[in-house]
């Protein structure tokens, strides 16, 4: 899987030959993927997010995206950042897959 980052402002712009994919596929089929860093500093995230993920669909065929800085996306507490990046990839018709990791801390 090649990985599209976007953040901020930045286009997201194909990283290799294997991106964009040349059809949409459903992700009942495959997955096509790439890597989201949200947009957690954004003047409009709501807005950054709808952009950014009409532009990995539309564009790009992506219909999975992995998420970085899911934790950090809504900084006062509540979901409303989050309940819009789902409700999102909900109508888009894309998924987010978990990634998760176990850091050793004594290396």
């Amino acid at each position: 899987m090649t990985a599209v980052a976007l953040t901020g402002t930045l286009c997201a712009a194909a990283l290799s030959d294997m991106t964009p994919y040349d059809e949409a596929l459903g992700t009942d089929e495959y997955f096509s993927g790439a890597t989201y860093i949200l947009p957690t500093d954004a003047a409009d995230v709501n807005a950054e997010i709808t952009s950014d993920l009409e532009r990995m669909k539309n564009d790009y065929n992506i219909n999975t995206i992995s998420l970085y800085d899911l934790e950090n996306l809504d900084k006062d507490g509540d979901n409303t950042y989050k309940d819009h990046l789902f409700d999102e990839l909900e109508r888009l018709s894309m998924k987010a897959v978990v990634r998760i990791e176990n850091y050793n801390a004594s290396s």
